[in-house]
């Protein structure tokens, strides 16, 4: 990290520049959404971000965490990459907030009936035939975004077709 991020980071941190005995630096500062936030170089962001560019390490797709659980702790030891999701998991695990059993199956039930199996014969109907989605929905038990997805060609796309992969269709 370099010297000018350092100092300004410890400026922020609890007692000045001393760090606590398990190497963390509890920020005190701006908070931006509930995220250690501060302008450097022209540039207001999140501190773990600005840590994290500081070294050469993009993030690219990631986001910028810490992996221990002390609150708003900015130490460059702590900071690190993860993707969103392994964030999300890691959160809803110390919270409490796993989903139950019940949910996900009510969840995979629902994806499943939004993208119930059609025919061939069942697709070219939907696609020629001019009645609403709505009708079609409630008379096959699916969704109105899976019959909107059939008749716009997001599924069930005709590969025998040579003009299919054009979007000619």
């Amino acid at each position: 990290m370099s010297p000018k991020l350092r100092a300004q980071i410890l400026k922020h941190v609890v007692n000045g520049d001393t760090v606590t005995d398990d190497d963390c630096w509890q920020w005190l500062g701006a908070l931006s959404h509930g995220t250690p936030s501060m302008r450097y170089e022209g540039v207001v962001g999140a501190v773990r971000r600005h840590i994290l560019r500081d070294a050469g390490k993009p993030l690219g797709r990631s986001v910028a965490t810490v992996w221990c659980v002390t609150p708003n702790c900015v130490s460059p030891a702590c900071v690190t990459r993860a993707s969103a999701s392994a964030v999300n998991h890691r959160t809803a695990r110390e919270r409490g907030h796993q989903s139950s059993p019940t949910t996900r199956r009510k969840l995979a039930l629902a994806a499943r009936a939004r993208w119930k199996k059609f025919t061939p014969e069942l697709v070219q109907r939907i696609r020629s035939d001019g009645r609403p989605g709505s009708i079609w929905a409630k008379e096959l038990g699916v969704s109105e975004a899976a019959i909107s997805a059939v008749r716009t060609r997001r599924t069930w796309k005709d590969y025998s077709n040579p003009f299919a992969g054009l979007g000619a269709l």
